[in-house]
């Protein structure tokens, strides 16, 4: 079964927390042994193909929301009010990312960076954006002005790569001690795809954390991009299923006995 119902995609309309919606599939099976038996590494690898196949059929992105695409498997017992379900922001194992350590922004010389970052974030209607570039000159500005899928060597040949920020809102964590989420794996993905000019260079990177305005912080790192892949159906490993509450890879488990049992 896959969410397409317009409930789950109503406007944003929280002006003082940051967020993003995001689209994916929920497979929901009858049977905890189905449920069990779920082949999820052939799953991951079929949805996360399609996702980016998918993109690339557009001439650009609409939004570069559309890089996020989650998968969640679930199953019900509802005899024992028990909920299980697993998780996950599929991304290939094949592309190795490497990056520098990653440091706060605190230099009054890049005040008009979160200026501008912060302004964009919080503009009305709140942008739904997660992914976005800060040129030096020219201010914030899409992925889909950079990145045409018809014409992917163009895609950064003519630009200075020194003049360029790529951000990511990650709502992951809280501040920049806590690890990059998920997210920010699938839009370098993206890139590796779509962008042959930035294959084994570095880009420069800005992570902004934090839910309101007051609580933003502003972090930057260099990743280290690899080779060009021009075909998404060569990457045949894909990972991305979230552990559970003590860090084991089971699903996770929900438990609503206590609330909802008649005999409670």
């Amino acid at each position: 079964m896959e969410l397409t119902d317009p409930i789950f995609f109503r406007k944003y309309e929280d002006d003082s927390v940051l967020g993003f919606r995001c689209k994916g599939i929920l497979l929901n099976h009858n049977t905890l042994e189905t449920f069990k038996n779920c082949d999820k590494k052939a799953l991951l690898k079929i949805e996360a193909i399609k996702l980016y196949s998918d993109l690339l059929n557009q001439e650009s992105i609409q939004s570069s929301s559309d890089l996020v695409k989650f998968c969640l498997l679930s199953f019900a017992d509802l005899k024992k009010y028990k909920f299980y379900h697993w998780f996950a922001f599929p991304a290939p194992t094949e592309l190795i990312f490497k990056y520098d350590d990653e440091k706060t922004i605190t230099s009054i010389s890049e005040e008009r960076l979160r200026s501008c970052i912060v302004q964009f974030l919080y503009r009305k209607p709140t942008p739904n954006e997660p992914f976005f570039i800060y040129h030096i000159n020219e201010g914030i500005k899409l992925i889909s002005e950079y990145i045409q899928h018809r014409n992917k060597f163009a895609n950064f040949r003519e630009q200075d790569l020194n003049n360029l920020y790529f951000c990511c809102y990650d709502p992951s964590g809280h501040d920049i001690s806590s690890p990059p989420g998920w997210q920010l794996r699938q839009f370098l993905t993206y890139l590796v795809i779509t962008s042959p000019a930035l294959a084994e260079q570095g880009i420069k990177c800005i992570r902004i954390t934090g839910g309101t305005a007051s609580e933003l912080q502003f972090s930057e790192m260099r990743i280290f991009l690899p080779k060009h892949v021009s075909n998404v159906n060569s990457l045949s490993s894909w990972v991305g299923w979230e552990s559970d509450e003590n860090r084991k890879y089971l699903p996770r488990l929900t438990s609503l006995n206590n609330s909802m049992s008649p005999k409670r």
